[in-house]
């Protein structure tokens, strides 16, 4: 699942040239996610991602990533693991957005919420899925923009659609937009840049 959510810079020995010491840790680190193979090396990832929010505590980015990587490592682990960890998640996510209350953290706020859903869809499906879309629409409107946003809300519609009563196809234009986003983002060490590959699973699985 990681390789489904994670698109990340490729050509790290020309851009390390140049780069400071915090910015080459991130992108170690960064390319660490992009390999990692087992649950062990996720964990160590984001152990990392840690260890550099704790040397650079201004810096909202190790943090964003630290509670990313244990969020999407959540959708893999057994339901009362996948719990424990995005409580945990939570509880640290109060920290981060006092540092940064942007469009990128809101999309990280309802996913960690999406990962109870998947995990027990009959208890937290009735209860979460409208707060899940509302945060998702909040970080639309202020960043439309923002292909994160776009795709991992139109991805909740499309497997919501069918018990709606809807054809997931309906948000297949929707979708289209989302690829055309990624497609213009810039690779930017200083915001998050991840997803690309994983919208374009969903669209080929679900709309070509």
């Amino acid at each position: 699942m990681k390789t489904l959510f994670i698109t990340l810079f490729l050509a790290l020995a020309a851009y390390f040239y140049g780069q400071t010491p915090y910015e080459k840790a991130m992108q170690s680190t960064l390319q660490n996610w992009n390999d990692a193979e087992t649950q062990v090396e996720i964990s160590q990832v984001a152990k990392d991602f840690q260890d550099i929010s704790i040397k650079y505590p201004k810096a909202w980015q190790p943090k964003y990533y630290d509670l990313l990587v244990r969020t999407i490592q959540s959708f893999e682990l057994p339901e009362k693991e996948a719990f424990a960890q995005i409580d945990q998640v939570a509880k640290e996510y109060e920290n981060l957005i006092q540092m940064a209350n942007n469009e990128e953290t809101k999309v990280l706020h309802a996913l960690f919420l999406t990962v109870k859903v998947a995990k027990a869809p009959m208890l937290y499906g009735p209860e979460l899925s409208q707060d899940i879309v509302d945060i998702y629409t909040s970080a639309l409107k202020e960043n439309p923009e923002n292909p994160r946003a776009l795709f991992y809300l139109t991805d909740y519609q499309m497997h919501s659609a069918p018990y709606m009563g809807k054809d997931p196809k309906e948000y297949c234009p929707q979708m289209k937009k989302t690829l055309q986003l990624f497609d213009a983002e810039k690779q930017d060490i200083a915001k998050p840049y991840w997803g690309k590959e994983h919208a374009q699973e969903v669209w080929k699985n679900k709309c070509e």
